[in-house]
C-alpha cells in the first residue's frame, strides 16, 4: 500500500513539473517572434524619380531680324520641352502624420522657346519686301530645385515653394525668314532654300547660369510602400537668360514623381 501511494505521488509530481516546463516553453515560443522581429519605424527619407512636360516663354524678349533690327511684333507659340531626374524627400515631424517636407530635385531639362514675327527683308534687287520670321530658342540644362512643402490638413494636397538653379549648356537661337522674292543673304546665314526665298541664320551658342523661384501644387497617392505624386509648378527666372539682356524664362511644368522609403 505504501509503495502504491509513493508511486502515485511520484507520478503526480512528475506530471506537474512537466506541465509547468511545457507551459514556460510555449510562452517563450510565443514571445520569440517579437524579439526576433523588432518594430521598424516608418522612414523619414524617400528617394525616387520624376519626369515632366515643360511649357516655356521668355519675358521681355525681342528677337532680331536678318539685319539685326528688333522684331517688335513677335508672337509666342506653345512648344513642349521635358525634364527627367531624381527626387529626394525628407519628411519633417511624425512620419505617419507629417504636414511638411523638404524636397531636392536634380533634373536634366530640354527646353524650346518658339516665336513667330513679321518684318521686312531686303531682296536681291535691293528692295524691301515683307518677310515672315520663325525663331527657335533651344537649350539643355542641368538643374537643381530645393522646395519646402506643406500638406493641407485633412487632404493629400500639398503646396510648395522654393528656389531653382540651372546651368544651361549651348543655348542656341535659330532663325528662319521667308519672303515672296529671293532674299539678299548676310554673314550669319547658314542655309538657303526655296530658290533663295527662305534663309536660315543663327546667333552664337552660349552657356549661362540661370536662377529662379518656383511654386506649385502636388497630390499624394499611396501605393504600398511608395508614393506617386502628380504635380504642377511654375518657375520664374530672376536673372537674364542671355548675356547682356534682361530675358527671363517663365516655365510651367506638369509631371509626376514616384518615391520609395529608404
Amino acid at each position: 500500500m505504501k509503495k502504491l501511494i509513493v508511486t502515485i505521488l511520484f507520478v503526480w509530481l512528475s506530471v506537474g513539473v512537466f506541465s509547468k516546463s511545457w507551459a514556460q516553453g510555449s510562452e517563450m515560443e510565443y514571445y520569440a517572434p517579437a524579439f526576433a522581429h523588432p518594430y521598424k519605424k516608418p522612414p523619414h527619407a524617400y528617394f525616387g524619380i520624376l519626369s515632366s512636360l515643360n511649357f516655356g516663354q521668355l519675358s521681355s524678349y525681342t528677337p532680331g531680324d536678318l539685319n539685326g533690327n528688333p522684331l517688335i511684333t513677335g508672337e509666342h507659340n506653345i512648344h513642349i520641352g521635358y525634364s527627367l531626374g531624381a527626387r529626394m524627400v525628407y519628411l519633417l515631424g511624425y512620419v505617419k502624420n507629417s504636414k511638411s517636407r523638404i524636397s531636392a530635385d536634380v533634373l536634366f531639362e530640354r527646353q524650346v522657346f518658339d516665336y513667330t514675327a513679321h518684318g521686312s527683308v531686303t531682296s536681291l534687287t535691293n528692295q524691301p519686301v515683307p518677310g515672315s520670321y520663325i525663331l527657335l530658342s533651344t537649350s539643355s540644362s542641368l538643374s537643381l530645385q530645393l522646395t519646402y512643402d506643406f500638406t493641407i490638413p485633412g487632404l493629400k494636397v500639398g503646396i510648395f515653394g522654393g528656389i531653382s538653379g540651372a546651368y544651361r549648356v549651348r543655348h542656341e537661337q535659330t532663325y528662319r525668314v521667308s519672303a515672296s522674292e529671293p532674299i539678299a543673304p548676310s554673314a550669319s546665314v547658314i542655309d538657303t532654300s526655296d530658290s533663295g526665298r527662305t534663309l536660315t541664320y543663327s546667333a552664337p551658342a552660349m552657356n549661362t547660369v540661370q536662377f529662379g523661384i518656383l511654386g506649385g501644387l502636388r497630390y499624394d497617392i499611396l501605393i504600398r510602400k511608395s508614393i506617386l505624386t502628380p504635380f504642377a509648378q511654375f518657375d520664374y527666372g530672376v536673372n537674364g537668360m542671355l548675356s547682356g539682356e534682361k530675358v527671363l524664362p517663365m516655365i510651367f511644368r506638369v509631371g509626376c514623381a514616384w518615391i520609395f522609403g529608404l
